[in-house]
């Protein structure tokens, strides 16, 4: 499969895909960068809820080397649905909740899993998860391109709104006798 994430480093192509509405996984932005096109990039990432860090440049410069424009960026090889998507086509009554999921190649199995267990939505938070990208892809045997997959910013929050919609919650923790938890 020749799908892999793709990496922004120029200010105005960051604009464009942020204007676009793109699937964006994270920005990076430098901290001595000053333009004014920084300030619409931070305006346009609160606005669609991109996750973004102001960050050394010899951090930017670490992951695109040193010719970029101050910022940094990948986009997800994939789109990514709203809860309310998700829960307009509901067949199998299954959501996948995946929370501090930090390793690309579990995400990718756990997604894998999933599609054999035909569930109709994951969901991610949109901080402390691995991107979505080539080795989630790759670990997912390919079940990432048909995944309906949605980043949200508070899991406690879609978890309610799941509740208000007649979903059951069960959960697990890694490492932990099994109990059942008040959720």
């Amino acid at each position: 499969m020749g799908v892999s994430t793709m990496i922004i480093n120029s200010l105005n192509k960051l604009v464009e895909a942020l204007e676009e509405k793109l699937p964006i996984n994270k920005v990076f932005i430098s901290t001595a960068k000053k333009d004014r096109r920084i300030d619409r990039v931070i305006q346009l990432c609160r606005a669609n809820q991109v996750v973004f860090q102001m960050v050394p440049q010899q951090t930017i410069n670490r992951k695109v080397g040193p010719d970029n424009q101050g910022v940094f960026a990948e986009i997800s090889p994939i789109r990514f649905y709203t809860l309310e998507e998700i829960l307009q086509n509901i067949k199998t009554g299954l959501i996948l909740i995946l929370d501090d999921i930090n390793d690309p190649g579990n995400m990718g199995a756990l997604i894998r899993s999933a599609a054999a267990a035909e569930v109709d939505g994951i969901i991610v938070p949109q901080r402390n998860s691995a991107p979505i990208n080539e080795t989630v892809l790759k670990a997912s045997a390919g079940t990432l391109l048909k995944a309906r997959i949605a980043q949200v910013k508070n899991l406690i929050r879609t978890i309610d709104h799941l509740k208000e919609n007649n979903f059951w919650i069960v959960g697990t923790v890694m490492g932990k006798e099994p109990a059942l938890l008040p959720i």
